[in-house]
């Protein structure tokens, strides 16, 4: 069995086929009943998103691409699960369609993680008694008291008394600071676990027994602009400077961020590394391969 989650990812291709994160359910510290409904939300997500949805999510840096695919964390994987339960257990909602395509073909990214948080309302509201429908045509009083067609997000029914409520989802924003740390952290993992492992030139020549460099690094605070294109460019040497030397290569920025990338024969050394850090794996015990979550840390203060 391989070690690593990522080692099956060994083209660009293998990022869009849900088969290959069903194989890699395998590979993620769960418990067998996890495991198992994960791999099951895979399938149901391959069919209500459809064949091409993987390859345009990640050509689109659609978010659902990293919340729910590119994140190889175990807790990912349970995000996965409670976000495809809630789907399933509303598909007979009337208008359900009307809100499902905001999360597979959103006009923008507000527009899908607003689709996301009315899901999320709509099922806790399911599973309190209330039946929902999306989208519905009301009439609701403007300021003046005149009547006027709306369409809120959703209504909801109460199944013991026939109650109707009209609901709005307002989501919360993410501050510019928030921002700005899970903009740095994506672009970092992009660069190290993508470019950096899944698309080294080792592991595209022997497809059964992949090798890859394997990186980790602390982000300390949030990166923007020139600074971060600065530090992408030296990041790309460093992994091109280990690939080519086959020694074990480290950049450090103070209050910025620290990168130690692992040759192919010396893992350990990264490892060690990381450790020195706090940067610690999943699991207990023997290795169980690093998870997304495990190779790239930001600091609790960031």
């Amino acid at each position: 069995m391989s070690i690593n989650p990522h080692e099956i990812f060994v083209t660009t291709e293998d990022r869009w086929s849900c088969d290959k994160y069903i194989e890699q359910c395998d590979l993620i510290e769960l418990s067998n009943a996890d495991r198992q409904r994960a791999k099951d939300s895979f399938q149901y997500l391959r069919g209500v998103l459809g064949e091409g949805y993987l390859k345009r999510a990640d050509r689109q840096r659609n978010p659902m691409f990293f919340w729910y695919f590119s994140n190889s964390a175990n807790r990912a994987r349970l995000s996965l699960i409670r976000f495809t339960e809630a789907l399933r257990d509303l598909e007979g909602a009337p208008n359900y369609r009307a809100v499902l395509r905001r999360i597979k073909r959103p006009k923008n990214f507000d527009d899908l993680a607003e689709g996301r948080s009315v899901i999320e309302v709509a099922h806790k509201f399911s599973r309190a008694g209330f039946d929902v429908k999306f989208e519905p045509n009301v009439s609701v009083p403007n300021h003046r008291g005149v009547a006027g067609p709306k369409k809120p997000d959703m209504k909801i029914i109460k199944r013991e008394t026939g109650e109707e409520i009209v609901v709005e989802v307002s989501r919360m924003r993410a501050s510019t600071h928030q921002n700005l740390t899970e903009h740095t952290y994506e672009v970092i993992w992009n660069l190290l676990v993508h470019e950096g492992m899944h698309c080294d030139p080792e592991a595209l020549k022997d497809i059964l027994h992949p090798r890859y460099i394997l990186p980790y690094a602390l982000v300390h605070r949030g990166i923007e602009g020139n600074e971060l294109k600065g530090i992408i460019g030296k990041i790309r040497s460093l992994i091109i400077r280990v690939r080519t030397s086959g020694e074990f290569g480290e950049l450090v920025i103070p209050d910025t961020i620290e990168v130690g990338i692992a040759s192919y024969d010396n893992h350990h050394r990264a490892r060690e590394w990381a450790a020195a850090r706090g940067i610690m794996e999943t699991g207990s015990g023997s290795h169980q391969g690093e998870s997304m979550s495990t190779i790239i840390a930001m600091n609790e203060e960031a």
